[in-house]
Parts: C-alpha cells; sequence; structure tokens
C-alpha cells in the first residue's frame, strides 16, 4: 500500500475500534491463534492482521458465504433493514478473505441511547444455509477495521466508497471517548453553567437566578446548584 494507503487504514481503525485491547494475529496463521493484546499504535504499525473491539457508536455486520452472489444478496438486506430502522449509511467492504466470500458492513449509529435489540434481533435471523451473518456490536464484539489486513492473506476493500469518500468519512469520527471521560464531559459542561452562580453562593452572595420574582432566596434551588457543583468538583478532582 501507498503511505497514503497506510495513513487511511491507521484512521479507520482509529475510527472504528475502541483503543484498548486489539487482538493481534500471527502472520500467515491459519487458525484464531494470536500473538497477545496490543494498544492501537503498536497494532497498526505492526503491518500485521488485527482486530478490536467495536466503538459503540457503530453497529458492524460481518458476512460470510460460499458463493459472491449469496454474500451481496444477504448485504443487500442487511443494508436494507438497517436504512429502515437509522438514518444511516452504510459502508460495504469485501473481507479480503482468501478462503470463504466474506462482506464486512459498518453503519454508523452516534445516538447511544438507540434501542438496537429489535434491528440485531432482525440482522442475526439473516444467517442460512451457505450464509453466516454475524452482528458485533457492543461489549466482546470483535471486528477487523476497514482495509485491514485478512489473517489468510488480503485486505478488505470498500465497495460502494472510493479514497476521497473514505478520507471524509474517518475524519468525520470524533476522537474515542471512554464512557468514564463522557460522564466527565457530562459533569464539566454542568460545572461550566453552574460555576458562576455557585461561586457566587460560596461567597455568601445568592444570585438572582436562585431567587424568586419577589427577591426572596429560592432555596431548593441554592441546595441544587451548591449540591451539583460540590458533586462535580468532587469527580474531576478525582
Amino acid at each position: 500500500m501507498s503511505s497514503s494507503e497506510d495513513q487511511l487504514a491507521a484512521s479507520a481503525a482509529s475510527a472504528f475500534l475502541r483503543p484498548r485491547r486489539l487482538k493481534l494475529y500471527v502472520d500467515g496463521g491459519l487458525n484464531d491463534l494470536e500473538s497477545g493484546y496490543v494498544s492501537l499504535d503498536e497494532a497498526v504499525t505492526s503491518g500485521r492482521p488485527f482486530c478490536g473491539e467495536v466503538r459503540p457508536e457503530w453497529l458492524a455486520v460481518d458476512i460470510d458465504a460460499q458463493l459472491a452472489d449469496e454474500a451481496d444478496r444477504a448485504a443487500a438486506t442487511v443494508v436494507s433493514l438497517i436504512e429502515a430502522a437509522l438514518d444511516a449509511r452504510v459502508l460495504i467492504l469485501d473481507s479480503g478473505s482468501t478462503e470463504r466470500v466474506g462482506r464486512h458492513l459498518w453503519a454508523h449509529v452516534p445516538d447511544l441511547d438507540f434501542d438496537r435489540s429489535v434491528l440485531v434481533e432482525q440482522l442475526g435471523a439473516l444467517s442460512g444455509p451457505g450464509v453466516n451473518v454475524d452482528v458485533r456490536h457492543g461489549r466482546g464484539g470483535l471486528m477487523r477495521p476497514p482495509l485491514g489486513l485478512h489473517r489468510h492473506g488480503g485486505r478488505s476493500v470498500a465497495l460502494n466508497a472510493n479514497e476521497e469518500d473514505l478520507a471524509v468519512l474517518f475524519a468525520s469520527v470524533p476522537p474515542w471517548r471512554s464512557e468514564a471521560q463522557r460522564e466527565l464531559d457530562q459533569h464539566d459542561d454542568l460545572l461550566a453553567r453552574l460555576q458562576p452562580e455557585a461561586r457566587q453562593l460560596l461567597d455568601g452572595v445568592v444570585p438572582d437566578g436562585l431567587r424568586y420574582p419577589d427577591g426572596r432566596p429560592d432555596r431548593s434551588r441554592v441546595e441544587m446548584t451548591v449540591a451539583h457543583y460540590d458533586v462535580n468538583a468532587h469527580l474531576t478532582e478525582d
């Protein structure tokens, strides 16, 4: 691959996989034996096949089939089901396997509160004779990133996007934030909103925003503001 393609593959790994515990395969291995778990940077620079846990804002589907027509029919059905449930473009890739026909599909689901259970059940029901459809999402859902090497040789290739499209897609995904970091972000936002009034309270002044229209302090809002401020300050310090 060219240096620009290598950079694109590295961007794909960052955009689609959690940055911890990436499973690094032995070069040319014919089974699932791996050489251990490594960091994202180590995996990307290793030049070897690897897979990792799918980031929660993605829904990934792995299709294995005996024939290309079977894989493409299953992929078309997967796309139809996803597009019916979500306003999301689905990226389709040839898995790059030299053993079987494979398709990898990725749909961006930025709303982490979206209930995927019905969609996941529908997708899983597509498996049948000659074709297997496996949904990878949530904890433990391992998948090779787009453009990733396959342990049997080959590399996954996008079927419905060119290099420019992929660069835009990968760059549009926000940097990885863990659940703990996202909680701290929410508390930081709360602190930023409450900080001016809370600081006045700490100085013994009840700000106008925490008073009734007649000027009397609103004790419940005062207590809530102080409580939120204190809780957030404690979490931030930790």
